[in-house]
């Protein structure tokens, strides 16, 4: 390149502070509500739902939702000093994670014992964990790609929405691998 050359213009003559990531999003009409950042999170949210409704019918698992809700009384009565302390000094079923502990007896102090409710309860967090990761993904959320659409988006919905997700959801100790 010549010294005296003059310098090159860049391709968009746009200035790097309105090629910002975080530049809100411009239009009308239902192709830029489909492009909100709160409407790509409750569609998110609904296509979890959808897939893993199946759940609230499911009854508890044999495998170890007996040591994790139906059959441990600490659970079972609910949210109380005694079941605090437990919670954050026992390492029952070989794990110490009070916040599961406590999030179950929640259920059970709210809701009851049945299965149904923290069934309901898992599809609701892992719900939202697809949605929080929609909304913290690093300068992915608002890019704009008129074919491809949010990368971030596909991402959330294809993870919230794979099959492998469904022992979470369906067997209730499994919260402790999802909230």
């Amino acid at each position: 390149m010549a010294k005296n050359a003059p310098p090159k213009k860049p391709r968009n003559p746009q200035s790097a502070e309105t090629q910002s990531v975080s530049a809100p999003i411009v239009g009308t009409g239902w192709k830029a509500f489909f492009r909100r950042p709160a409407t790509i999170s409750v569609i998110l949210a609904a296509i979890t739902f959808a897939v893993f409704s199946p759940a609230l019918l499911a009854d508890f698992v044999n495998y170890d939702d007996a040591d994790y809700a139906s059959a441990n009384r600490h659970v079972q009565s609910g949210l109380s000093w005694e079941n605090i302390r437990w919670a954050f000094t026992t390492g029952h079923a070989s794990n110490w994670h009070p916040v599961t502990w406590l999030s179950h007896m929640l259920d059970c102090q709210l809701f009851g014992t049945g299965p149904k409710a923290m069934h309901g309860m898992n599809i609701g967090f892992h719900a939202l964990n697809a949605v929080l990761l929609f909304v913290i993904l690093p300068g992915t959320r608002f890019t704009l790609n008129r074919s491809l659409g949010f990368p971030s988006a596909r991402m959330c919905s294809a993870r919230s929405s794979c099959s492998s997700h469904s022992e979470r959801t369906h067997g209730t100790s499994d919260r402790r691998q999802t909230a």
